[in-house]
């Protein structure tokens, strides 16, 4: 869809838009099918990060493929993404460094080594 600059305008952006003028109803039908592809692709990454082998990059490329040669370019993608993305919010965010996470894994409650606003530096 274009929209008036003539830029084309995809994903969840186009669901808040449609939803302006349409009826209750409309919106629970239009969001179940914008939404749902999303809920698939959380569910299929949950189950590579859960139950396949090797580090956490691998695991998610998994998602993409299992093919050694696939998986090792999807792979090198996600980590110069994932760096992006920690330095764009590095950038706009206050953010505190987690020394040890591995006690933190599928859902298990934890303390972070992180110093509280009120201690001194």
């Amino acid at each position: 869809m274009k929209n008036t600059t003539h830029r084309h305008l995809a994903g969840l952006f186009l669901l808040a838009l449609f939803c302006a003028s349409r009826s209750e109803a409309e919106v629970v039908i239009l969001g179940t099918r914008v939404i749902y592809p999303y809920q698939l692709a959380a569910w299929r990454l949950r189950g590579h990060l859960r139950s396949d082998r090797g580090d956490l990059w691998t695991r998610a490329a998994n998602y993409h493929s299992r093919t050694p040669r696939h998986n090792a370019r999807y792979r090198a993608q996600l980590m110069h993404k994932a760096w992006r993305w920690n330095q764009w919010l590095g950038r706009q965010f206050t953010t505190h460094m987690v020394d040890d996470v591995t006690a933190h894994r599928h859902g298990e409650t934890g303390v972070a080594d992180v110093p509280d606003s009120g201690d001194a530096a």
